[in-house]
C-alpha cells in the first residue's frame, strides 16, 4: 500500500504529465490538416494540453512570451475585442475574433518544450500522410470516371484530404520545415529531406495549387539569394524551371487552371479572362467598392457587417445568376487577410498587423529559413482570410512558435 502511494503521489503524477505533454503537442499538430474529416480532434486534443499545461509550465518558460512579437499580436487582439466592443456587435464578432485569439494557444502552449525539431519532424510526416492519402483518392476518382480535370470546380476539394489552398500551403511549409531540419554535410539523413521537397513540389503542381507552386518558385530565388552557393542553386533552379515547363506541357490542368486555356472567348486577353474566372477579383472589387463608399475610418465595420456588405455587392454585381447565387451562397469573405482587418477593424487594426509582420521581418530578415516562413505567411494572407478558419488561425501560431523559438542560421547545402 505505501509503495502504491509513493508511485501516485502528486510529484510522479507531475512527473508523468512531463513526460507525456509534447507526445501530446507534437499529437495536436499532427491532427490539424483533419480540418475536413475530423475537424474536432484539433480541438480535443487543444484541450488535453489546456488542462495539462499549469501541471507542467514552470516560471522561467513563459519568459519566451516577452518577445516583441508576441507583445503586438496581444494588443492586437485586445484591440479586436475593444473594436467590436465598442463600436460594432461582439456576439455576431465573436467567432472571428475567437479564432484571432486561438492564434496564441500553439505558441503558449509550447513554452514548455524546449525544442523545434520533434515538431517539424511531425508536421511534414502529416503532411506527407495527406499527400499520400490524396493521390489514393484522385487515382480512385480516376478510375472511377477516367477523367482527371482539376482545373476548374469543387470536384478537387471533395477529393483531397483538405482544401486546395491549404493543402498547397501546408505543403509550402513542409517544404521549409524540410530546410530548416537540414544538416551540413549529413547526406544520409538528408536525403529523405530532398524526398519529401520533391514529394511536396510534383504534389502542388499535380494538384495545381497555384499559391504554392508560386510560393515556391519565390521561396526557391530566396534561397539563391541567402546561400553561399549562388551557382549550385541557380543550376538548382532552371532544372525546377525546366520541370515545371514540362509539368505545364503534360498537364493541361496546369494550362487551363494559369492561363484559362479552355475559355471560348478568344477575342478577349489574358487580364480580362482572369478577371472573369477568377472569384477573387469580384470579391476584391466589391472589397474597394465597400472602401470607397462607406465610412471605414479608423473603427472598421466590424467582421460580421463586412461580410453582410460583400454579400448585398454580390447579389447587385455578380452575373449570371447561377454564379449570382454561387457567391450569395457560399458567402465569400474578402479572401485577403489585410483588406478584412481595413474593412473589419480599421486602419488601426490594420497597421497594428503589418507592424506584427514587419517586426517578425526585421528580426529574422539575415535568417532563411525564418525569412521563408514569414514571406510564405505574408503572400498567403494576401489571398486569404487566415483568421477566419481555425487551420488557419492555428497555422498562424505555429508559425510564430518556430520564429520565436529558433535562434540559428541552418545552412541549406
Amino acid at each position: 500500500m505505501a509503495f502504491f502511494a509513493r508511485k501516485f503521489n502528486l510529484g510522479f503524477l507531475i512527473s508523468t504529465l512531463r513526460n507525456i505533454y509534447p507526445y501530446l503537442y507534437l499529437l495536436f499538430v499532427f491532427a490539424l490538416p483533419l480540418d475536413k474529416y475530423a475537424p474536432a480532434a484539433p480541438n480535443i486534443i487543444l484541450l488535453t494540453l489546456i488542462a495539462t499545461f499549469p501541471f507542467v509550465v514552470k516560471a522561467e518558460n513563459f519568459k519566451i512570451l516577452q518577445k516583441k512579437e508576441v507583445a503586438i499580436f496581444v494588443v492586437l487582439i485586445a484591440y479586436a475585442i475593444l473594436n467590436s466592443l465598442l463600436f460594432h456587435d461582439f456576439i455576431e464578432d465573436k467567432k472571428v475574433i475567437q479564432k484571432i485569439a486561438s492564434s496564441l494557444l500553439p505558441l503558449l502552449l509550447f513554452i514548455p518544450i524546449k525544442s523545434t525539431r520533434n515538431l517539424k519532424i511531425t508536421f511534414i510526416i502529416s503532411v506527407v500522410g495527406c499527400i499520400l492519402y490524396s493521390f489514393f483518392q484522385i487515382y480512385r476518382y480516376y478510375i472511377d470516371t477516367g477523367a482527371y480535370n482539376f482545373s476548374s470546380g469543387e470536384i478537387i476539394n471533395e477529393i483531397l484530404i483538405l482544401e486546395r489552398l491549404y493543402l498547397g500551403f501546408i505543403c509550402v511549409l513542409s517544404i521549409v520545415l524540410s530546410v530548416g531540419l537540414f544538416r551540413k554535410g549529413n547526406l544520409g539523413h538528408n536525403k529523405w529531406l530532398y524526398l519529401n521537397i520533391i514529394l511536396c513540389s510534383v504534389f502542388v503542381f499535380l494538384v495545381v495549387s497555384r499559391i504554392a507552386i508560386i510560393l515556391i518558385v519565390i521561396l526557391f530565388c530566396l534561397q539563391i539569394f541567402y546561400s553561399k552557393h549562388k551557382k549550385k542553386f541557380a543550376l538548382a533552379f532552371f532544372c525546377f524551371l525546366a520541370f515545371a515547363a514540362l509539368a505545364f506541357f503534360i498537364n493541361d490542368n496546369l494550362t487551363q487552371r494559369f492561363f484559362y486555356s479552355q475559355s471560348t472567348q478568344p477575342d478577349k486577353n489574358y487580364f480580362e479572362l482572369l478577371k472573369q474566372w477568377e472569384p477573387r477579383f469580384v470579391i476584391w472589387d466589391c472589397s474597394y467598392d465597400i472602401i470607397k463608399t462607406e465610412n471605414i475610418s479608423a473603427i472598421g465595420l466590424g467582421f460580421n457587417k463586412t461580410n453582410d456588405f460583400l454579400v448585398s455587392c454580390y447579389e447587385e454585381v455578380v452575373k449570371p445568376a447561377p454564379r449570382r447565387n454561387y457567391f450569395i451562397r457560399r458567402k465569400f469573405n474578402t479572401h485577403n487577410q489585410y483588406v478584412d482587418f481595413w474593412l473589419s477593424v480599421g486602419l488601426v487594426g490594420t497597421l497594428i498587423f503589418l507592424y506584427l509582420l514587419v517586426t517578425m521581418f526585421l528580426r529574422n530578415r539575415k535568417l532563411f529559413f525564418q525569412t521563408a516562413l514569414i514571406i510564405s505567411i505574408v503572400l498567403f494572407s494576401g489571398v486569404e482570410n487566415i483568421f477566419h478558419r481555425q487551420l488557419g488561425a492555428y497555422l498562424f501560431g505555429l508559425i510564430l512558435v518556430f520564429l520565436i523559438n529558433e535562434n540559428k542560421e541552418i545552412e541549406f547545402d
